[in-house]
């Protein structure tokens, strides 16, 4: 197995766009392009657990799940038009030139797939069928640095009970 890089996982584009028909994997995606290298994490958490012991014991005498797991993507680009701007914060644009914020914060729920580079010939490719979508911006006016947008893509219930919340696929 040496020298294979199967357990290494890069990215070659992450695609977000409105959600499909019926609630499912939206087909309309949009490349979000300049993804800043090493920003980008999937992470799926373990689901919490209440743990009750019995006096002088070492472990648990009863685990009792407390809740449900939790999963999010987390990314950022460098691009600053304002496609990344309305990806990131809603709003709408107004020319070419021109990003308009909404009034009042709403929900931005959109379908994200994260596609990783090909390794001996495959590709892991993550369907997300429904993120809610959290933006931050580090916009630094500098010589030397860049600015960034950073999505947190929060992944929910799908609308379809057809439709799998998280779908990893081998292309």
């Amino acid at each position: 197995m040496a020298g294979t890089k199967k357990r290494l996982i890069s990215l070659t584009q992450i695609r977000m766009g409105p959600l499909g028909e019926s609630g499912m994997m939206g087909t309309t995606l949009e490349t979000i392009p300049y993804i800043v290298p090493d920003s980008a994490v999937m992470t799926i958490e373990e689901p919490p657990i209440t743990e009750l012991f019995v006096e002088d014991a070492d472990f648990p005498d009863i685990v009792i799940s407390a809740g449900q797991r939790k999963a999010y993507l987390e990314f950022a680009t460098r691009d600053m038009g304002n496609a990344a701007f309305i990806a990131a914060f809603g709003g709408t644009s107004s020319g070419t030139t021109v990003w308009l914020a909404d009034r009042t914060e709403s929900l931005i729920t959109k379908s994200v797939e994260a596609l990783s580079v090909s390794y001996n010939g495959s590709q892991i490719r993550l369907d997300l069928a429904k993120c809610v979508i959290r933006g931050n911006a580090e916009l630094k006016y500098s010589k030397t640095d860049s600015g960034m947008i950073g999505f947190n893509c929060y992944v929910v219930l799908p609308d379809s009970d057809g439709e799998k919340p998280i779908k990893r696929v081998i292309i």
